[in-house]
């Protein structure tokens, strides 16, 4: 059992160096990944569930947000 078991977390930037290892141990610690990303870069074994979007766009964000915690 981890700290986050069943936690939906959202990471933005997860591609980069610090959110790739930010998405690796939330995971370990039993989070579901949701990660935030405006290309395609980030590795399969970092999140859960993937958005490809660009955060200046409201729309998009408020959909991401709507299913974390």
């Amino acid at each position: 059992m981890g700290f986050l078991d069943g936690k939906n977390v959202l990471i933005s930037g997860a591609s980069g160096f610090i959110g790739q290892h930010l998405c690796r141990k939330v995971r370990e610690l039993g989070g579901y990944v949701h990660a935030m990303q405006h290309k395609n870069a980030v590795p399969d074994d970092c999140f859960d569930k993937l958005y490809l979007m660009d955060l200046r766009n409201l729309d998009e964000v408020r959909m991401c947000v709507a299913g974390s915690e």
